[in-house]
């Protein structure tokens, strides 16, 4: 007999299928140079992929049926300052959370150069594919989720 200890791990995974189709999105939007769109779309598969991970990691309720965008951003910094997460897609994240509401809302121009945008959708599909181990239970020591 065996017990998964993974919390809401059905929750996660669909939190993990609609991240892939924001960057199946936001690829489609760097490729045609929609920069704008490009950084809203990544932004939004980057938080759902910080609450997926988050989620498997935590039994909170409230947070499961309410988190705001900041309270999302907090807790996943929070809990890869421990070491949870590989520091890159923190910093992606909080990139593209810096980037997104300026632009989304224009209240200032976007400057990212699409060697900058390919680098960070590098970075979204390398935690897409963590994320998804940390479900899965899978291990891959050339990109480990956790340090």
């Amino acid at each position: 007999m065996s017990f998964d200890f993974v919390y809401n791990k059905g929750l996660s995974r669909r939190h993990i299928e609609t991240a892939e189709e924001f960057i199946a999105t936001a690829r489609t939007a760097l490729e045609h140079g929609l920069l704008v769109a490009f950084v809203d779309n990544l932004f939004s598969a980057a938080e759902l992929l910080a609450k997926a991970v988050l989620l498997c990691e935590f039994s909170d309720a409230d947070f499961r049926r309410k988190a705001t965008h900041k309270a999302i951003q907090s807790r996943f910094n929070r809990f890869a300052h421990l070491g949870n997460v590989h520091p890159e897609y923190v910093e992606t994240f909080n990139k593209l959370a810096n980037l997104r509401y300026p632009t989304r809302y224009l209240e200032s121009s976007l400057s990212l150069s699409r060697v900058e945008g390919q680098a960070m959708l590098t970075s979204l599909e390398g935690m897409l594919e963590s994320t998804r181990r940390l479900v899965t239970h899978e291990s891959n020591p050339k990109n480990p989720q956790r340090k």
